[in-house]
């Protein structure tokens, strides 16, 4: 590669690697650089590619580095998607394009956790005027199940009780304010307008000296357990967490679906619903509701309004409610479009020739169920929402933090005092262990050895500052430079009183420098001179110059 060519200029790439003759590589994408010719001035135009190493058919470093593409240095070995997961890749290599294969045993393709499981598709058909066209990008993804005894899952007729908790709060229950200091609960007049579901880590529940159970349902108010209107329920009460099963008969006319009855449920159970919300911004739902249902059948031929069907159902202050539907229909994607469900849709509904042939491809290239067991039978299965039914059932807790435990690591402290911080912290681990990769005992009890040592034996969100003149030279470099200034700031003692405690404020403006020579230091000057303004906060406590940095500002005198 030369250092200029065509005109511009380039860097000469160094070689700084070597491929073994029969290493595969993965190529992203490739670009033309010139090399010198030994013993000419001249230049010739090289292809190089930009890639990754393969090991096994897989990427295994991450790595990329450009290779020299020339046939006598490599050859292609076939085509690769590298932006595919890679079970998707190995799909692809053992797949038929447009057929259904079933898998067994070892050539099951596994998905890791977190593996993307699908991508946009360009959905496109023929408008109203015609030789217009309709398109965009979308994906579909449904959960099925042709299990009879889903019934009894969802109800959790086994009463299974592992798993995570959840707090359900009614609405019309009173919201309570809490003073922690004196352990207090106080009305606030107020009640809620809404139903609330909410797991229970994030309620900092507290149990009152009669033994009943307060839960933490907005920012600022409480609610006590109160039988069925404010309980503890488990993931497994699917029933209790608004999940609705729905059921209806066997198609046999899909042209005739908005006639059907189920429908007309789903929309009276969507109102009765949005009755039971009193929120202000909420107040013109139910109307919505009332008017679909008054004007679904307008022309009196017992077939419903599909446009308004489709409103009703996609209504986005209504999502939380639909999202948990869990509907037996019969399915799309088992009989073709000459079968008898479809034979009346496309003789008497899709009267456009274009159209008709269009939307019958497209539904026959769809049909796959004949081949797949269970669903070969034809009979209508369970549909579910990918995202909220599976959601429900996962048990997020990767460890369970209790407060005894806490107390048991801040032996300074006595029950009550803290309780409701130490939850806090608790809470807070439990939830998003998983999150902050505090999933091994290992990693867990290195975290909270430090945090130990951070907070002391009585668990002190807030740094203390309190040192000795040779205490402050020792640990800072600032208090190195300046021992005049350790010797004012630091605590005095006599014999072995303390008689002046230390000027934390004043030492963590100093210790907390963000520019030592033009002695700017972190807060503002003119702010309240507060311990707590300027010294670091946390559980592991971070200095104000990590904290702003961190959001992205600068906090300076």
């Amino acid at each position: 590669m030369t250092e200029r060519g065509e005109g511009r200029d380039y860097d000469i790439l160094p070689e700084n690697g070597t491929l073994k003759h029969g290493d595969e590589f993965l190529v992203y994408q490739t670009a033309d650089f010139f090399s010198p010719i030994p013993l000419t001035a001249r230049y010739e135009k090289m292809r190089f590619g930009l890639a990754q190493k393969l090991e096994g058919g897989i990427v295994k470093d991450e790595k990329k580095f450009w290779v020299a593409l020339q046939p006598q240095f490599a050859e292609q070995a076939g085509e690769a998607c590298p932006h595919m997961p890679v079970w998707m890749q190995a799909a692809v290599k053992k797949g038929a394009f447009d057929c259904v294969q079933t898998l067994t045993g070892e050539a099951v393709i596994k998905m890791a956790a977190g593996d993307p499981i699908g991508h946009l598709g360009l959905f496109e058909s023929p408008a109203v005027q015609l030789p217009d066209r309709m398109s965009y990008y979308f994906t579909h993804i449904e959960v099925l199940s042709a299990d009879d005894k889903l019934p009894d899952f969802v109800n959790n007729t086994k009463h299974l009780a592992d798993g995570r908790k959840y707090v359900i709060c009614g609405f019309d229950q009173m919201l309570h304010s809490y003073d922690a200091t004196h352990k207090i609960f106080t009305p606030l007049g107020v009640t809620t307008q809404q139903e609330i579901v909410l797991a229970k880590g994030l309620t900092c529940p507290i149990k009152d000296k009669k033994g009943v159970n307060w839960y933490k349902v907005t920012q600022t108010s409480w609610v006590k357990q109160n039988g069925e209107q404010v309980a503890e329920v488990d993931q497994h009460d699917l029933n209790k967490l608004g999940f609705r099963l729905l059921e209806e008969e066997a198609t046999t006319d899909f042209s005739k679906l908005t006639g059907e009855e189920c429908v007309k449920g789903w929309l009276r159970h969507l109102l009765a619903v949005a009755k039971q919300d009193r929120r202000i911004d909420h107040a013109l739902v139910p109307a919505r509701y009332e008017r679909i249902l008054r004007k679904l059948d307008k022309d009196g031929d017992g077939q419903l309004n599909a446009q308004e069907v489709r409103l009703g159902l996609y209504n986005p202050e209504m999502i939380n409610v639909v999202t948990r539907f869990i509907v037996k229909r019969s399915s799309e994607w088992y009989e073709d479009s000459h079968s008898g469900p479809w034979e009346n849709f496309f003789t008497n509904v899709v009267k456009n020739r274009t159209v008709n042939r269009f939307w019958r491809q497209y539904l026959d290239s769809q049909v796959w169920m004949k081949e797949v067991a269970p669903f070969s039978s034809g009979k209508p299965v369970w549909h579910m929402h990918p995202v909220v039914f599976l959601n429900y059932l996962d048990d997020k807790r990767c460890i369970n933090i209790t407060i005894d435990m806490l107390y048991s690591l801040f032996n300074g402290l006595h029950k009550p005092a803290k309780e409701l911080f130490l939850q806090g912290i608790a809470n807070e681990i439990n939830e998003h262990a998983e999150t902050y990769k505090l999933n091994s005992l290992q990693r867990l009890s290195h975290f909270f050895a430090q945090v130990r040592v951070e907070m002391g034996a009585i668990a002190n969100p807030c740094e203390g500052l309190n040192y000795s003149k040779d205490a402050l030279i020792s640990k800072f470099s600032y208090f190195r430079n300046h021992p005049n200034e350790a010797a004012l700031y630091a605590y005095k003692k006599e014999g072995k009183k303390i008689v002046k405690h230390a000027d934390e404020n004043a030492i963590a403006k100093r210790i907390y420098t963000l520019h030592p020579s033009s002695c700017c230091f972190v807060g503002c000057v003119h702010a309240p001179q507060s311990h707590s303004y300027l010294c670091s906060w946390g559980c592991i406590h971070l200095p104000p110059r990590c904290n702003s940095k961190s959001i992205g500002y600068m906090l300076i005198g």
